[in-house]
């Protein structure tokens, strides 16, 4: 690693301070002998000895691959494409429900503006909702992030500010996307942005993260559900038109019933490609509420739309949990916010900030003014907890 691009000194620095932050710098990288002496007389202008050959800094390429079938979210690839260009870095909070599509579309996004960041493009998984691994503690992504960016182990920082600071100098200079998938919240991400000129930072997460928005100025993105035409060409792409012209009424069925939740109409799809069952079938299981959950079952954690559901539910307090219990039970297919209150049975301060909370975590929305509703496969999933007993509701 070309250890001058190490240090990104801000205006013309006189000496003192100068040799302080470069000395700063230096124990941060826990540097002595030879390299201390190296790193000092590049941060402060040498040039590498005669007949040395430079060693370029690492440009990360990180992005994952796109996804094969991405249908409609013109709307929001066009917010993200008139999004400031220059000026201080951007960061944007790209929220949604759980199989949304958040990380479909960032990394759509990301792939197609690419060039737009030379200086590299970090991707980070901070597991949030992940349903196998626990979440990344900011140290241990910013671990992550600078190992991308060439900091070997033996000279990685051992706290979490001096991984920041050191985080933020090395990208100071460059122009970059960095995509941090599935936050858990905005705490999780705050010691992870960055303040280069011209960069951009895109956060996915199931929480909105008002806070980053409110504290940190970051553009909030909200990522709602397909229409009944977008999920239609889901099963167009998929499928081919053959298939679905001859089942039009199935394919019509199964698109309502999965809600335009991406993540159960890429299930669904699968299920048809692989087991060749008829489309009538399928829209037969998603046609019972009490199985529809198992219809939408890939075999992996990952692809169960149970499990996606689970990781969001688990997080929640247990008055949010039961206020969702007791909407899931509710005949009316939304409720206005006094009738939540009624049937919560708390307090109004209580129910409101149950209502917040579970509108923050993307688990209620207000579809019509003044009426609130929860998804219908997420109303399976509670009505599917009740059934199996699996929360002691006076414990909520």
């Amino acid at each position: 690693m070309n250890v001058r691009s190490i240090v990104r000194l801000e205006g013309n620095l006189v000496s003192a301070p100068r040799a302080a932050t470069v000395r700063f710098l230096a124990d941060a990288l826990r540097l002595t002998g030879t390299d201390r002496d190296r790193f000092a007389r590049a941060a402060q202008g040498a040039t590498p000895a005669q007949g040395a050959t430079p060693v370029a800094d690492p440009v990360p390429a990180q992005l994952p691959p796109s996804v094969h079938c991405f249908v409609g979210r013109r709307d929001e690839l066009s917010r993200l494409d008139a999004l400031p260009a220059d000026g201080d870095a951007v960061v944007v909070a790209l929220s949604g429900t759980a199989g949304a599509g958040k990380t479909a579309l960032a990394v759509r996004w990301a792939h197609a503006a690419r060039t737009a960041f030379p200086g590299g493009q970090l991707y980070l998984d901070l597991r949030g909702f992940d349903a196998v691994h626990r979440e990344l503690t900011p140290a241990e992504a910013l671990e992550n992030l600078l190992g991308a960016l060439g900091v070997p182990p033996a000279r990685m920082p051992a706290g979490l500010e001096a991984r920041a600071a050191l985080y933020r100098s090395l990208l100071a200079d460059r122009r970059v996307l960095v995509l941090l998938d599935n936050a858990r919240d905005a705490e999780q991400v705050r010691p992870l942005l960055i303040g280069a000129a011209g960069s951009l930072v895109l956060v996915t997460s199931r929480d909105r993260m008002t806070s980053l928005v409110a504290l940190n100025g970051a553009h909030p993105l909200q990522l709602g559900l397909l229409s009944a035409d977008e999920s239609e060409q889901v099963l167009l792409h998929r499928l081919g038109r053959r298939r679905v012209s001859a089942e039009r009424a199935a394919a019509r069925e199964i698109a309502e019933r999965c809600g335009g939740l991406p993540l159960a109409l890429s299930i669904i799809t699968a299920r048809a490609q692989q087991e060749d069952v008829p489309l009538a079938t399928l829209a037969a299981e998603l046609r019972q509420a009490d199985g529809r959950l198992d219809a939408l079952d890939a075999g992996d954690a990952p692809g169960q739309v149970r499990t996606v559901l689970s990781r969001s539910y688990v997080t929640l307090s247990n008055s949010a949990k039961r206020l969702l219990r007791l909407i899931g039970r509710a005949p009316e297919p939304d409720l206005s916010a006094a009738a939540m209150e009624r049937l919560h049975g708390q307090t109004r301060r209580e129910t409101r900030y149950a209502v917040a909370e579970l509108i923050r975590a993307n688990l209620l929305s207000e579809r019509i003014p003044g009426r609130y509703a929860v998804h219908d496969l997420l109303r399976n999933f509670v009505n599917d907890l009740d059934r199996a007993g699996s929360v002691d509701e006076a414990r909520c």
